[in-house]
């Protein structure tokens, strides 16, 4: 049971058994109204407001505050008018049972499983090709991982592939079986469908070509992510993809990292313009060597916040070509970089 139920407004009995069938069958109680509460105090309060056919344009004459997760229920085919009454209580969808059963089962289940969860979302761009940025995303998660659920989204086709990165083999959803897929994602279904090493998911893309991502999908794949885990990385490509708008603004972090080196630093200059129209939590992760400028006077150049400095690792690729994954030594500089901000953060939630 959730702290707070989902509500179902309606005096329909054969849909409130419907609805509670559906329920019993996703793990959550139901709270049931039968006629539209004038204060509207459960209207908010509520997880997800499911709105019987009967009650449609009752609730929708007492002019309700608009909200997410509204969804007006009818048992058969929707009657034309159901559609308008719909519009006006702010409803996303109007769900014909018994068709959208299984689009309800996954509404509730994850209501249930994911009540009050709002994940970390960490996304990590690279300023320049080769600079390491999918190497981060990677030990980000592999290390949020330790104190939470995670899951690692590859947002880059032409990126060197998580999977790989993180020493994973064998079977799991990618993209590609998602492009396919129709309907709600639930976030138990995709973090059970996915790859994972020590308790981390891994959404990435086949050794194929797999069909170009779309918004709606997108933004489905980070919704559930963000209901069904703690911590989600994404790994974010340099270039712009019409199907990723709005993805860097629903990130609570989003990390820039740039080599201290003069070429580095210009190119990461250019795409922190890009990102600071976007959302105004990017900081800057700088790559160094020994013999290279201070990272302080990088992160002055790019004019960007300094979050960390990442200090060149020895055998950092033989690791990573054996399976290991990027933090085969806890005390390697990746792994306490990547502590350090996963604690930081963690302890800023």
């Amino acid at each position: 049971m959730t702290a707070v139920d989902p509500l179902l407004i309606t005096d329909d009995e054969a849909l409130v058994g419907d609805v509670l069938r559906l329920a019993a069958a996703a793990g959550v109680s139901v709270e049931v109204l039968r006629r539209p509460d004038p204060g509207l105090r459960c209207w908010v309060a509520a997880p997800a407001v499911l709105v019987g056919a009967d009650q449609a344009a009752s609730l929708a004459a007492l002019e309700p505050p608009r909200r997410g997760d509204v969804h007006v229920v009818s048992l058969g085919a929707a009657a034309d008018g159901l559609f308008r009454a719909a519009v006006d209580v702010g409803a996303g969808s109007v769900l014909e049972l018994p068709a959208a059963d299984d689009w309800l089962v996954e509404l509730l289940t994850d209501i249930g499983d994911g009540a009050g969860r709002t994940a970390v979302t960490v996304g990590v761009v690279g300023g320049c090709g080769g600079v390491g940025a999918s190497v981060l995303a990677a030990a980000l998660a592999l290390t949020a991982g330790r104190s939470g659920t995670a899951l690692l989204v590859d947002l880059d086709p032409l990126g060197p592939g998580l999977a790989r990165l993180v020493g994973i083999e064998g079977d799991g959803v990618t993209w590609a079986e998602l492009t396919s897929s129709h309907g709600r994602l639930g976030a138990r279904a995709l973090r059970e469908a996915v790859p994972s090493r020590d308790g981390v998911g891994i959404l990435g893309w086949p050794d194929t070509a797999a069909e170009p991502l779309v918004p709606s999908l997108v933004r489905e794949v980070l919704g559930a992510g963000q209901r069904g885990h703690d911590w989600v990385v994404l790994d974010l490509p340099r270039g712009s993809d019409p199907a990723l708008a709005g993805v860097v603004s629903r990130c609570d972090r989003v990390l820039l990292v740039a080599r201290s080196a003069l070429g580095g630093v210009a190119a990461a200059a250019r795409m922190a313009a890009r990102l600071r129209d976007e959302t105004a939590h990017v900081a800057l992760a700088v790559r160094s060597r020994r013999g290279s400028p201070p990272a302080e006077d990088v992160a002055r150049a790019v004019g960007l916040p300094l979050a960390c400095e990442i200090r060149d690792q020895r055998r950092l690729d033989e690791h990573l070509d054996l399976g290991l994954g990027p933090i085969h030594s806890r005390r390697s500089p990746l792994a306490r970089t990547a502590t350090a901000l996963v604690e930081q953060w963690g302890a800023a939630r």
